[in-house]
């Protein structure tokens, strides 16, 4: 518009020339103003979304800290703390927070992670011991740490059938916590029943 302004005071064309420019002038300003529309909507429904997934987020932090003894949770709130305000990028986060898993086998990985879905991955030793330090020095409770570079998980022995199917197939996880999760779940295959279960259990010396 201000360009359109410089043009007139010097202007030798014709009437309809200059009325095309203007209106050429305010259609491209209405199609800026439709565009600001857009993006203003666009960032209010990111917003809203990065709301309710905070929420949920708060949520279900709250539902896992019921779920443990006192220290534990205590201990984690002080870890996730400490993570935040220092910006410490080896410490990833409990198993729990690290793994997806469908509803269908969600409590038979809860069973057999058992109180090892607290467990802390970290990258290494140094960091395990910065944060238990830390939690030491804070009286800021207990956590277990599993340092990868430390974890020696054993291969597991799977049967080749079909009524075994290994559990960490049925787990979600980045490829980076591999050790962490074979630590935890590479023994485990599952069965349709008991029977299945045992046999290869004693056959394969897995769980």
């Amino acid at each position: 518009i201000s360009g359109l302004r410089e043009r007139l005071e010097g202007w030798g064309g014709t009437r309809q020339e200059l009325a095309e420019q203007v209106t050429n002038a305010k259609d491209a300003l209405e199609r800026l103003s439709d565009e600001r529309k857009i993006l203003r909507r666009e960032d209010d429904k990111l917003e809203s979304i990065t709301n309710t997934s905070q929420h949920e987020l708060n949520r279900a932090e709250q539902d896992l800290s019921h779920s443990m003894d006192g220290a534990t949770a205590r201990g984690l709130a002080t870890v996730r703390r400490l993570k935040r305000e220092q910006n410490i990028p080896g410490a990833y986060g409990t198993l729990a927070e690290l793994l997806n898993v469908s509803e269908n086998y969600r409590i038979a990985v809860e069973q057999t992670a058992g109180n090892s879905l607290f467990h802390y991955v970290v990258d290494n030793e140094e960091t395990a011991t910065r944060l238990a330090k830390a939690l030491y020095d804070q009286h800021g409770g207990r956590v277990t740490f599993m340092p990868l570079t430390q974890l020696r998980p054993r291969p597991a022995n799977y049967p080749k059938a079909n009524d075994a199917i290994p559990m960490l197939n049925k787990v979600e996880y980045d490829p980076i916590y591999e050790k962490a999760f074979q630590q935890v779940f590479g023994k485990t295959i599952i069965c349709a029943n008991l029977t299945i279960a045992g046999q290869y259990a004693r056959s394969h010396g897995l769980n």
